[in-house]
């Protein structure tokens, strides 16, 4: 390929893994994606194995067991519609090379295929569980969570316009991306809290097998299908050992100062060579600090990485670096209903801000329900839902 042809794919595969940063590297919670993402140091014991172990030893008198029913969420960005754009480039493409065209559809199929270089999606999915007995002297849970990032996208090649125009319908040599990363994590939080004359400190840790699937799906425009990425020609995965430790400080029982560090064993994982290209993803530390002041009706949340991190980097150097700061609040009603608002901001401005809501009923204290909504740029919307049993 001429040097065109690879600065298009640099500049597609640059946007590509600046897309895959829309969703912060953590796991799924109803609660803690409506307060802006924080979870740091306002997690209830039930999700603290999934943002903070130590905050197993924060819990009301009247708890001692809680689950959480698989918590399910999806986000999606495609505000330029890629998905239907190249059905209906592929549609068009099938119809002309069943007839003869004329000079003026081959011009408009041509202006097609490079408007396709300039659209992306990205999508988020996963789902988290948690089984959690907190105590001061040993809180435990047992916690599974696995998420998805996908990124779609065309790498054009120019030459492809010379083709379409000159009536060569057959010998397309665009191709279709989608790039993903998978995380599936199984672990074991455990927590102790000890007194330190001012409150209580907290220490938690998490061991953890973790399971990454990579994906280096390309494929001709011609016949690309997205929703194949995941067969295993295209996939990668490993399984290994990681840890997250955290803690939590309680100087007066409204206050809370917590500490995290995730995945604080650092691993690389090469993704399978597709079209002559091999890309690695990164799950690296990622220590993050927080504070979150509760009352009886009122929670208020402060949460900022302050690590950067960055998930895939290719063998050119491109980098799609992440850095959070996250606000939330939470107004709870009588502990019957919540009423939660936040947002997220990305210091390193590769991805835009992201706005979040939810809503909680919860009778009694013992069941309750969550739902959780995302809006940001690039027509970035999200939802969680999950539903928790507390005894």
């Amino acid at each position: 390929m001429g040097p065109i042809t690879n600065s298009l794919q640099a500049a597609a595969v640059a946007a590509l893994l600046s897309g895959l940063a829309v969703a912060a590297p953590q796991s799924f919670e109803a609660r803690n994606s409506a307060m802006g993402g924080t979870g740091v140091a306002s997690s209830g014991y039930l999700s603290a194995g999934l943002t903070n172990p130590a905050l197993l030893t924060r819990y009301d008198s009247t708890d001692d067991f809680g689950i959480l029913v698989p918590a399910l969420a999806g986000v999606l960005a495609d505000e330029d519609e890629l998905a239907s754009a190249i059905d209906a480039f592929q549609n068009n493409l099938d119809d002309l090379q069943n007839r003869t065209p004329t000079p003026a559809e081959l011009l408009a199929l041509s202006a097609q295929i490079l408007a396709l270089g300039d659209r992306r999606l990205t999508g988020s999915a996963g789902f988290s569980f948690a089984a959690a007995i907190p105590s001061e002297e040993f809180g435990v849970a047992i916690v599974v969570t696995s998420r998805l990032d996908t990124t779609g996208f065309v790498q054009i090649d120019p030459t492809d316009v010379t083709r379409i125009l000159a009536n060569n319908l057959t010998g397309l040599r665009s191709n279709g991306v989608v790039l993903a990363a998978a995380i599936t994590d199984v672990g074991l939080a455990v927590a102790h809290a000890f007194d330190v004359g001012v409150g209580k400190l907290s220490v938690g840790l998490t061991p953890k097998l973790q399971r990454v699937d990579t994906f280096n799906y390309s494929v001709n425009i011609e016949t690309f299908e997205g929703g194949d990425f995941t067969d295993s020609g295209y996939r990668n995965n490993k399984v290994s050992f990681n840890c997250d430790a955290g803690l939590a400080w309680a100087p007066i029982d409204e206050l809370v100062i917590g500490l995290v560090g995730r995945n604080l064993v650092a691993t690389n994982y090469d993704t399978v060579v597709t079209n002559g290209q091999r890309f690695s993803y990164n799950v690296a530390p990622l220590v993050t600090a927080g504070a979150a002041f509760t009352t009886d009706l009122l929670t208020l949340a402060a949460d900022v990485d302050l690590t950067v991190i960055e998930r895939f980097d290719d063998r050119s150097g491109l980098e799609d670096d992440s850095q959070y700061l996250r606000l939330g609040a939470e107004l709870d009603a009588w502990e019957w209903a919540q009423v939660r608002g936040g947002f997220q901001c990305d210091l390193q401005s590769t991805t835009p801000n992201l706005f979040t809501a939810g809503l909680a009923v919860s009778p009694f204290d013992v069941v309750r329900v969550d739902l959780a909504g995302m809006i940001g740029g690039k027509g970035t919307y999200g939802v969680v839902l999950q539903a928790a049993i507390t005894l």
